[in-house]
């Protein structure tokens, strides 16, 4: 295999498959980047964790065609560091050669037979507009758990129907969005797929600024194949069945307010302090006759704090609850609400956020019991 790249292309395409490569890896061979070279001019490169794969292309000037497996990370830090211009890459049995106009370095790499191997893309086809799907993605992924011990939990669950409805939980929090699709899907599809994976979704496609995602969903392979401008993420959907999420969403709410995003991220800053202390649990007391929301927070070595801020009163009397601070961060550093609406029962029931407007989303919370 002999041939020439430029440093700015390959890096590119590095870059492009770098979160699939797993950081320890299983097999010392999913460590490495798989690279074929074409007689028609083309560099892809290929990683995956079985998972996850990614696969990206550049052009190149090709002498050998030929393949073979890269130690991934090396290999990688080695090109990033390099100004960009002409390489010249050779293997030469299991030593790849890299030279470039100031510097060389040479890998001892893996025989390209023993990579796994991409499955071909087929099933059924699905486009959906980037802007939407994306937005989706970065809206409901973040709920699901990283806890690898309660692996259903790490995915997203997605429904296919006549519309999209994206739904994620770790099991105190559970966020839903509901997208319109363009043509139904019929007969309907349920997906489980990782949230890892569609978030390195997110990442590629809105790397490349797409406009369109379109992918392919081969339910016997139990295999997801995203293409992304050239790129292809392969992912493997998940087994198992879904937590009843239905049934802790509730029905009406007794309490429903909205009130302004900025103030509100404001005054948990100030809460965090004191509730530091106390694994990050705040009360939020609501008081419609005051049109007023109480933001407290206490520490038993500092003391205690008390914010207030205004309300607009949809419905409901006085009502206290409390929560982890985190997960109202969560929701505010990622879906940024201008205005939010909030609606809850009684003070050990799940309550719900969303930005004000946007009924088709859906943050709900698990409180925690607190002694005053």
């Amino acid at each position: 295999m002999k041939f020439v790249v430029l440093q700015e292309n390959l890096l590119q395409a590095l870059q492009d498959i770098q979160k699939s490569i797993p950081s320890r890896p299983s097999l010392p061979i999913l460590g490495a980047v798989l690279m074929e070279v074409s007689d028609t001019g083309t560099l892809q490169l290929s990683a995956t964790d079985l998972n996850i794969g990614v696969r990206s292309q550049t052009s190149c000037q090709v002498e050998v065609a030929g393949k073979t497996a890269v130690p991934a990370r090396t290999f990688s830090e080695f090109v990033s560091s390099l100004s960009a211009g002409q390489l010249e890459c050779s293997l030469v049995g299991p030593t790849l050669t890299v030279k470039s106009a100031a510097s060389q370095a040479t890998f001892q790499c893996f025989p390209a037979e023993d990579y796994p191997t991409f499955p071909e893309r087929q099933g059924t086809s699905i486009s959906l507009p980037a802007s939407d799907f994306l937005t989706a993605i970065q809206q409901v992924s973040f709920a699901a758990s990283g806890d690898e011990a309660r692996p259903i939990l790490t995915a997203v669950l997605l429904n296919f129907g006549e519309s999209l409805e994206m739904v994620a939980t770790d099991g105190f929090r559970l966020a839903t969005l509901e997208l319109p699709l363009g043509t139904p899907i019929s007969p309907p599809l349920q997906l489980l797929i990782p949230a890892k994976g569609l978030m390195e979704v997110a990442r590629i496609a809105s790397k490349k600024k797409v406009s369109q995602v379109d992918f392919m969903v081969a339910e016997k392979l139990k295999q997801l194949f995203f293409a992304v401008d050239g790129v292809e993420i392969l992912v493997r959907m998940m087994d198992g069945e879904f937590p009843p999420y239905q049934k802790i969403i509730p029905a009406s709410y007794e309490l429903q307010i909205e009130f302004s995003g900025d103030d509100f991220s404001q005054k948990l800053k100030t809460a965090m302090i004191f509730a530091r202390d106390s694994s990050g649990i705040i009360r939020l007391l609501i008081q419609p006759e005051q049109q007023q929301l109480k933001i407290l927070s206490s520490s038993t070595s500092i003391g205690t704090q008390e914010s207030v801020m205004p309300i607009r009163v949809i419905s409901g009397g006085e009502k206290e609850i409390a929560f982890n601070i985190k997960y109202l961060s969560d929701f505010l550093s990622l879906l940024k609400p201008e205005n939010i609406w909030f609606g809850m029962n009684e003070m050990l029931k799940p309550a719900l956020l969303r930005p004000a407007g946007q009924e088709k989303y859906r943050y709900i919370i698990m409180p925690f019991r607190v002694n005053q």
